[in-house]
């Protein structure tokens, strides 16, 4: 790789099996951060923990997958025991990486996660990729959302994981609209594998099944689903022969299992199999909407391949994490937003590296306009928890497409003061507002009528008893071709009737930007408490689409 910018402010800290040296034209940061779980540990037990290690070396392994998974170099014959093989690389294996350790056995401390993102700003990182979530605190008490307010005013995109609570609803965490909200979804690959004792699915970990059933004697699992995890499934790091299956097939496997006197069943070896169908699919365990901290904002945005991730892993722990399994393997597979959120951190990487001027909620733009809703048989996305159709409160705008991202048409831009304005319509103190905005000067003598106001790149529709009109203004920026004519399309219930004004905008030049109000009127005595449709403005060569949730109360 060429030289390190000498804009890098950062550097690599040495700590315990961590030296300094190990940095390189691609490593090009290492910290950690530790005091505020220290200070806790302290509080409660009277000294400092002894778990601590104080250096950026990873000994959990969540670090080590998420950093290869954003942009971890080209690795030939990766696989994890054979699962999964081939040549493994990240989102952008030409970018340079940058760890910041903030979480610790115990868990993650707001002050360590703000230091953290704190020094990151300062190092001059482009794009902030946290795979960490909690629950939606308001931002004035949420560290990661102070954290990424700060860096999008400095034109640094920031990207979470909308959290592992689903499918309850309004399970989402980092649902600030400065913030990239990435739910998972199933990618077109799967492994194949047959076996036996059968478990139900819950309570104790996964793994932890499989162990019980080894130190009894068992052969093999077979881990089947009950009604919580529907038809979800994921490939764990069992120390015996096992196989997961749906609710579905578990419930059949259930009832031969008890109805026959002497059930079989057969052992044999499993493969990895592609071009599986249907795909993506809405992960039963992706955070679902609606959005209980701010409903005007309609959260998650993105959904992207967040299920049986291959990525690289620490040797420092087992691959299952269970200490009594000796196997050592340099990658492993693993799921959860906190898998998806670096794919979607990689794409926005590649939008700035293509568009370096784009502000952050440009590229948030393009990355949900884009996306698309149909999965590869040609049919509306679905929710792997129940196998019926999801919504964007369970896929946002949609699976990511990095195609098309990069040249998205059209964008929906917010600036800093944007958000200042749309702080100041929450009914905060102006002091939790300038907490947030780090700024003593937000005076709030501007605020939105409704949060909703804000340029977002999806709508979300709040209709009361005494209102049923809702009316909202959007600005468009032509990042494409000059002399450019879009032409708007509607899709809504039955109940709601939906006019756009104007429903053709022309664009003259680049950078150019049009306005359009949208008016949603909802009929009287509506059966049904939520909805969706969408806003597209399309031309020959771009759709830009843009989700809308209809909630009644």
């Amino acid at each position: 790789m060429p030289d390190i910018p000498k804009r890098w402010r950062g550097e690599c800290e040495s700590g315990k099996d961590f030296a300094s040296s190990l940095c390189n034209k691609k490593l090009i940061g290492a910290r950690s951060f530790y005091k505020g779980f220290d200070m806790a540990m302290r509080n409660k037990y009277g000294k400092g923990s002894e778990k601590i290690i104080n250096s950026p070396r990873d000994t959990d392994g969540h670090g080590t997958h998420t950093t290869s998974t954003v942009a971890g170099s080209h690795v030939p014959n990766a696989s994890y025991f054979g699962y999964a093989s081939g040549i493994a690389r990240g989102m952008v294996p030409q970018a340079r990486v940058a760890a910041y350790k903030v979480c610790w056995e115990e868990g993650c401390f707001s002050s360590d996660i703000l230091a953290g993102m704190e020094r990151a700003i300062e190092d001059g990182v482009n794009i902030l990729s946290l795979s960490i979530g909690g629950i939606s605190d308001p931002y004035f008490r949420d560290a990661i959302a102070i954290g990424a307010f700060a860096a999008t005013k400095r034109g640094i995109f920031v990207s979470c994981s909308a959290g592992n609570g689903g499918p309850t609803p309004e399970s989402l965490s980092n649902v600030a609209p400065w913030i990239m909200t990435v739910g998972a979804g199933t990618v077109d690959r799967d492994f194949r594998g047959y076996a036996v004792v059968l478990c139900d699915r819950g309570v104790n970990a996964r793994v932890e099944k499989g162990v019980v059933v080894k130190k009894a004697g068992g052969v093999g699992m077979i881990l089947a689903n009950t009604a919580e995890n529907g038809e979800g499934t994921v490939a764990d790091r069992h120390v015996l022969p096992a196989v997961a299956v749906g609710k579905i097939a578990g419930d059949k496997i259930r009832e031969y299992a008890g109805s026959d006197p002497n059930p079989t069943v057969d052992l044999s070896l499993g493969w990895t199999v592609l071009d599986v169908k249907p795909a993506p699919v809405v992960a039963e365990f992706s955070s679902r909407g609606p959005n209980n901290l701010t409903p005007q904002i309609l959260k998650p945005d993105v959904i992207g391949p967040g299920v049986n991730i291959l990525a690289g892993w620490t040797g420092a722990v087992e691959p299952s994490t269970l200490h009594t399994d000796t196997r050592i393997s340099p990658f492993n597979l693993l799921s959860g937003t906190s898998m998806s959120c670096p794919h979607i951190s990689g794409l926005a990487a590649l939008i700035k590296a293509a568009h370096p001027k784009w502000s952050p909620s440009a590229i948030k733009s393009a990355l949900m306009t884009t996306s698309y809703t149909l999965d590869n048989t040609n049919t509306t996305l679905r929710d792997a928890s129940t196998g019926a159709i999801s919504t964007p409160w369970d896929h946002g705008a949609g699976h990511v497409d990095p195609q098309k991202a990069l040249s998205p048409g059209l964008v929906y831009d917010a600036s800093s003061n944007d958000y200042f304005t749309f702080l100041c319509s929450l009914n905060y103190t102006l002091e939790q507002v300038q907490t947030i905005a780090q700024n003593p000067n937000v005076n709030c003598s501007r605020r939105f009528s409704d949060p909703g106001h804000l340029n977002y790149p999806s709508f979300s529709i709040l209709f009361r008893s005494k209102k049923r009109a809702v009316r909202y203004t959007r600005t468009l920026t032509n990042v494409g071709d000059a002399n450019s004519v879009y032409n708007v399309g509607v899709d809504g219930p039955s109940a709601v009737s939906i006019t756009v004004k104007p429903t053709k905008l022309v664009f003259g030049k680049v950078h150019e930007k049009k306005r359009y109000t949208v008016t949603f009127a909802s009929k009287k005595h509506v059966a049904v408490k939520a909805a969706f449709g969408s806003i597209t403005w399309s031309n020959s060569e771009h759709q830009v689409r843009s989700p809308v949730a209809f909630t009644w109360s």
